[in-house]
């Protein structure tokens, strides 16, 4: 019978990297570029429509009224951390598998269908 002989040898390094400046932040890069396309251009539309909407919705005295306070206001807040996850660069720094695209319109059009 022959026997195989299997030799392994591990081998490690080490590497040191200067520490980053900036902390557990310096992933997040202000991008006002973004807000030059038209996507970006959309987010603040729908911005300030929200600030009209909730102006003119403000005193809720109904219960239609009450409602669409309710949707206006969630919208908004959407908007607003949408608004900030393209700002500050977040979706880049998170590195997840996530397709923005399709949850960005998938959000909207779910607002769209309450309203």
């Amino acid at each position: 019978m022959v026997e195989t002989v299997v030799t392994v040898e591990r081998t490690t390094t080490t590497q040191t990297a200067a520490p980053a400046s900036g902390g557990g932040l310096s992933a997040l890069k202000i991008n006002i570029g973004y807000f030059q396309t038209y996507p970006g251009a959309i987010k603040l539309v729908q911005f300030f429509l929200g600030i009209i909407c909730l102006a003119c919705g403000s005193p809720a005295l109904l219960a239609a009224t009450s409602f669409f306070l309710f949707v206006v206001v969630v919208a908004f807040i959407a908007t607003l951390l949408w608004i900030f996850a393209y700002l500050l660069g977040i979706r880049e720094a998170l590195n997840l598998a996530v397709n923005w695209i399709f949850t960005v319109c998938f959000n909207k059009h779910k607002l769209k269908i309450v309203f």
